[in-house]
């Protein structure tokens, strides 16, 4: 018995380090294993099929984690992790009163476990309950004070309920406690522009000029993939570079962004957030980049974490300025805001391809009614970079 024990611990810790290391296939290939090996003992059933269902949660394969905790709950119907689990897969696909169920249920085990009273709040906020949601995010930041991620989702639903003083206090206190936390200095953003806090820096008049250069910008993660192929005056700022790849990719400039060019980091930087990120209004594309096939990434929207790559595909020395940006090609649709990163678009696709889906309805009145992921318009690109100025 003590070395199936053991066995079993060490398969667990190899699983842990493949999903440490993001090889999430290897990490569910090991617990199904653990599922065959151990099928007589419900124990480690039950835990393996709750690991695959958090896994699958993580890569918003919603159906797949639902699935699996479903299987995990046979086994133990009071299982509060479970039911939590549950409650934020129903939550990221916005299934409220489903996603109000299963955490309360969590909370009933656990009345003082602060992820499970955060769970239970913002889904009654999310739901329109927002006294009641309050109340239990109120307690869990009691519980856990120094939660950032508490304190972000007070910030945003204070922002939401109309009260950008107090939003910015919670907002203010996650970025201190975790300057690295993207999503929490994004919501720090927003209050800030909202409030009309943010600074406004000029731009640089330089006359030098640096050429033109030819981009390849791809959709991290995409498959097939999601590209462009552009060009912009070397003599722009990161800054004008950001608007134009919102505008060549298919974005809505709802979130923030930030360029990572080797180690140095570029964006909207401010003292308060006590890192080290350094303006993308005050440097020039040709300031950074003199070589051709040079890579760096664009990330936009650090909840759902998009990240882009960007190839410079040539080099055009000229001293005669490009008017403005062009788009010479590109491939497929822009995933939709908010969609959910990419494993949330991968669901979305899955979705609106099959009419029978029960959660297909819900997704194409989300849509507008209609998408096709691989439309593109290159003239129409074309036309909004020729209104960027």
């Amino acid at each position: 018995m003590e070395n199936n024990n053991a066995e079993l611990e060490a398969l667990r810790s190899k699983a842990i380090d493949y999903c440490s290391k993001g090889d999430f296939d290897k990490a569910v290939d090991i617990h199904k294993d653990i599922i065959t090996k151990y099928k007589d003992s419900d124990e480690a059933c039950a835990n393996s099929y709750a690991s695959i269902g958090d896994i699958y949660l993580t890569l918003r394969k919603l159906e797949l984690a639902e699935d699996y905790l479903r299987k995990a709950l046979g086994y133990d119907p009071l299982d509060s992790k479970c039911h939590y689990l549950l409650g934020f897969t129903y939550s990221v696909s916005s299934q409220w009163d489903r996603a109000i169920k299963e955490f309360e249920l969590s909370v009933k085990q656990e009345p003082d476990e602060p992820e499970y009273l955060r769970g239970l709040g913002w889904a009654l906020c999310s739901s329109g309950k927002k006294a009641e949601g309050l109340k239990y995010l109120g307690r869990a930041i009691s519980l856990a004070p120094d939660n950032e991620n508490i304190l972000t989702d007070l910030a945003v639903v204070y922002l939401k309920n109309g009260d950008p003083d107090k939003a910015r206090e919670y907002a203010e206190r996650a970025v201190k406690i975790n300057p690295e936390s993207a999503l929490a200095r994004e919501v720090l953003h927003n209050i800030l522009r909202i409030m009309g806090g943010l600074r406004t820096i000029r731009r640089s008049t330089s006359e030098k000029h640096f050429g033109i250069y030819q981009m390849k910008v791809k959709l991290v993660g995409s498959e097939p993939a999601i590209w462009r192929s552009f060009r912009v005056s070397g003599n722009i700022t990161l800054y004008k570079l950001h608007r134009i790849l919102q505008v060549v990719m298919g974005w809505d400039n709802y979130h923030l962004y930030e360029f990572r060019v080797g180690k140095t980091r570029y964006g909207e930087p401010d003292p308060e957030w006590g890192m080290e990120i350094k303006s993308a209004r005050r440097v020039r594309v040709g300031e950074i980049f003199t070589m051709v096939r040079a890579k760096f990434i664009y990330f936009y929207d650090f909840g759902d974490g998009w990240q882009h790559e960007i190839v410079i595909e040539d080099i055009l020395p000229t001293k005669q300025e490009l008017k403005h940006p062009v788009c010479i090609k590109g491939k497929r649709a822009c995933p939709p805001e908010d969609c959910g990163g990419i494993g949330g678009y991968a669901d979305l696709l899955r979705i609106i391809r099959n009419p029978r889906d029960e959660e297909y309805q819900r997704m194409m009145t989300w849509l507008g009614g209609e998408f096709d992921p691989e439309y593109f318009d290159l003239d129409n690109v074309n036309r909004g970079l020729r209104r960027i100025r």
